[in-house]
C-alpha cells in the first residue's frame, strides 16, 4: 500500500476566493466576501514541529509486545518478501523484527521513497510553508498522535494485509512512483483513483474508511465552520483526500461551494 499510504499526505484545496486552477489543486468560495489580506494555511495532519511529535508518537506505539516478532506474524511468501526488501534497502532483515506491521510499512515506504531520490524537501507542504506571509495563520485540523493512531490502533489483520500489499509492490516502486507523479501533474483524477485510492480499499475497507472517509468527513465538519468572510484558506491534504464522492472537493461542493478545479 506503499502508493496509497504516500497519497494521503501530500496535495493542497485552497478554500476562500474564487481562483482558476489545475492538477490537484481546487479552490472554493465561501458565501461572502473575504476581508483582505487575512490567510490561513490549515493543515490535515499537521504543522511546524509535526515530524518530531509523529516520530514520538510512532517510538511510542510502533513496537510489538515483548515476545512477539514480526516475521512470526507474516506467512511464509511474506517471511521471503520482507527479507528481499531489507536486501533491497541495504538493510538488516533482524532490524523489522520488533515492529508492528504499521510500523515497518512506514519504515519500508519511507526508505524506499529515500532509495528513488525522493525529497521531503520539495513536497507541497514544506513548499508552502516556506512560501508562506509570516502574518499567516497556520491551523491544523488532527495532531501527529491522532494521525499515528489511525495506523496504530488499525486491526492487526489490516495491518498485515497493508504490508503485504507493500512487499508485494516493491519490485515495480519506480515505475509505480513515475506513473503516480505524471497523473498528479496531469490533474488525472481517475489515473490518481486508480493509483491511490482504490488499492487501499480493495485492501482494507476498514482502513479506507478510518484513513479517508472519517477524516473527510471531519475536516468538511471545520472547514464549514470556518469564520464567514475570513479570508483565504489553503489546505494542504493528501491527494488521497481530494479524490472522488469522499473526496473533500466533493463533499465541499455538496454543501454549496464554488470550487474551480478538476471534477
Amino acid at each position: 500500500m506503499d502508493r496509497a499510504r504516500q497519497g494521503l499526505h501530500h496535495g493542497p484545496v485552497r478554500l476562500g476566493a474564487r481562483a482558476a486552477a489545475g492538477g490537484g489543486l481546487a479552490t472554493a468560495r465561501a458565501g461572502r466576501r473575504p476581508r483582505p489580506g487575512r490567510r490561513r494555511l490549515v493543515r490535515g495532519a499537521h504543522g511546524r514541529g509535526g515530524p518530531v511529535r509523529r516520530h514520538q508518537a510512532a517510538l511510542a506505539n510502533g513496537f510489538l509486545p515483548e515476545g512477539q516478532t514480526l516475521p512470526a506474524l507474516l506467512p511464509a511468501k511474506d517471511q521471503a518478501r520482507l527479507q528481499a526488501a531489507a536486501a533491497l534497502l541495504g538493510v538488516p532483515a533482524t532490524q523489522f523484527d520488533t515492529l508492528r506491521p504499521w510500523y515497518a510499512e512506514l519504515a519500508i515506504t519511507s526508505a524506499l521513497y529515500q532509495k528513488l531520490g525522493v525529497q521531503g524537501a520539495d513536497g507541497v507542504e514544506q513548499q508552502l510553508w516556506a512560501g508562506l506571509s509570516p502574518t499567516a495563520r497556520r491551523v491544523s485540523l488532527e495532531t501527529p498522535q491522532e494521525q499515528v493512531g489511525f495506523f496504530a490502533d488499525a486491526p492487526m489483520a489490516d495491518q498485515l494485509a497493508s504490508l503485504d500489499q507493500t512487499l508485494r509492490d516493491m519490485g515495480h516502486a519506480r515505475r509505480d512512483y513515475q506513473v503516480l507523479l505524471a497523473a498528479w501533474m496531469n490533474g488525472d483524477l481517475r489515473a490518481l483513483d486508480r493509483e491511490v485510492v482504490r488499492p487501499l480499499r480493495k485492501v482494507s475497507p476498514r482502513l479506507y474508511g478510518t484513513l479517508v472517509v472519517q477524516r473527510n468527513t471531519r475536516w468538511t465538519e471545520a472547514l464549514a465552520h470556518r469564520p464567514p468572510g475570513f479570508g483565504t484558506d489553503v489546505v494542504v491534504v493528501g491527494m488521497g483526500h481530494l479524490i472522488g464522492p469522499d473526496g473533500l472537493p466533493a463533499r465541499l461542493r455538496a454543501l454549496g461551494y464554488e470550487v474551480d478545479g478538476p471534477s
